[in-house]
């Protein structure tokens, strides 16, 4: 199992300033929404993934382990 952090996931994805990021918990429930420059998504930049999905409509999921 590869372990990722949220600060991967946007090395590796490179999002745009218009891209949405939504991180969740494992229960799905959303911890933060914005745009990755912002603090209230940097805050979780070195938490563990455990799951993302890339949406068309220019948002990203990332579920996270807490």
């Amino acid at each position: 199992m590869l372990i990722a952090t949220v600060e991967d996931v946007f090395n590796m994805l490179e999002p745009n300033s218009d891209c949405r990021i939504i991180i969740r918990d494992q229960n799905i429930k959303k911890l933060s929404v914005g745009h990755w420059y912002e603090d209230k998504i940097l805050d979780y930049a070195d938490c563990d993934v455990s799951s993302f999905t890339w949406q068309n409509d220019n948002k990203i999921f990332i579920d996270i382990e807490l």
